[in-house]
């Protein structure tokens, strides 16, 4: 059974997908050299120590490590880190998660699940059982940083990807877990798959655009996301009209009198539910408070049953290719939305 604080921390963490509510460029002032994220640093001296920073959302450094050789005993603290752990074949690397039901169905058939302690269920850690595997490393988000402050001889490293704000920005973090693992080249290749996937998506130009309203509520304040915002990108990628705010990554708040009357002439309304079970047409726009002016279709993604926070992070792709085929009405199979009709 999902617990109330699961569901709140999952319907946080799509408010933020959505939002996008910063702009991160830099480091402290220094590049970073990565191609599209600008949340994280990677250096590398003669004599091999390999140095990782991260960022908040302010540009702050919020976590730094340095270290001569891979980790071999990592605790993830959120189910989205093992998309990059699998990705590079080093789960035998992971010794403790949380949610770990969640986390199995990402373990390969040559890794013993069983193998993978559950450090902590619904964000409550089990902080003895941590410090009984004995890790070399924790990796966590700025949320959870708190709940590891005691563990001060343990290398930490913070990771919030989903603060990107480039769908390939979330996908390049599989460079910083190739270098904790001692898979850089492996992850560089990675990157590179995934990237050209991107990048040379063979769809037709549409020249009729369907517009898209991008809507998002959390608790009775409404807010249309900026048109730089990983979303908006994607929904632009997919070439539809996107309902978002010109020029910026952030998000915007809305009055009800606004957004009445701005999601009158949408076709498609995007809603990504947080809740475990399918929610009918008429629930998601009692849930988005629309009722009274829209009457276009729902882009439906179930989070929970489509697991797209363990795995969309390495397809951003399939997302783009999904939503071009329910928008433009190709009728071929998707794998993380489904379309909702009044009639549902």
């Amino acid at each position: 059974m999902t617990s109330e604080s699961d569901l709140l921390m999952k319907r946080i963490l799509i408010f933020l997908l959505l939002s996008s509510v910063f702009s991160c460029q830099e480091i402290q002032g220094v590049k970073t050299g990565n191609e599209f994220s600008n949340l994280f640093k990677i250096t590398k001296t003669t004599d091999g120590v390999v140095g990782l920073t991260t960022v908040d959302e302010y540009s702050k450094v919020l976590s730094e490590v340095s270290f001569s050789n891979p980790y071999k005993r990592v605790v993830l603290l959120n189910t989205t880190y093992m998309s990059y752990v699998k990705f590079l074949g080093k789960e035998n690397c992971v010794v403790g998660s949380v949610d770990l039901g969640r986390m199995q169905k990402f373990a390969t058939k040559d890794v013993d699940a069983n193998e993978i302690k559950s450090v902590g269920e619904n964000g409550v850690l089990n902080v003895e059982l941590i410090r009984s595997l004995r890790p070399d490393l924790i990796v966590c988000n700025s949320f959870q940083e708190g709940s590891v402050v005691s563990f001060g001889d343990i290398d930490v490293l913070v990771v919030n990807e989903f603060w990107e704000q480039h769908p390939l920005g979330r996908s390049e973090w599989v460079k910083v877990f190739g270098v904790l693992l001692g898979a850089s080249q492996k992850a560089e290749a990675k990157f590179k798959e995934v990237k050209d996937r991107y990048e040379t998506q063979n769809k037709a130009e549409q020249t009729n655009l369907p517009k898209v309203y991008n809507l998002s509520r959390f608790s009775s304040s409404y807010f249309l996301p900026g048109c730089e915002s990983i979303v908006s990108k994607i929904l632009m990628d997919a070439q539809c009209d996107v309902g978002c705010i010109a020029a910026t990554s952030r998000s915007t708040e809305i009055s009800e009198e606004q957004q009445l009357t701005m999601c009158v002439d949408k076709d498609y309304l995007l809603f990504f539910d947080w809740l475990p079970q399918k929610r009918r047409y008429a629930e998601v726009l009692e849930e988005l408070g629309v009722q009274k002016c829209f009457k276009g279709d729902i882009v439906y993604c179930n989070t929970s049953s489509s697991g797209y926070f363990e795995k969309s992070i390495m397809e951003p792709d399939v997302l783009v290719n999904d939503l071009f085929q329910i928008l433009h009405r190709n009728q071929k199979e998707t794998k993380y939305f489904s379309l909702l009709k009044e009639s549902e």
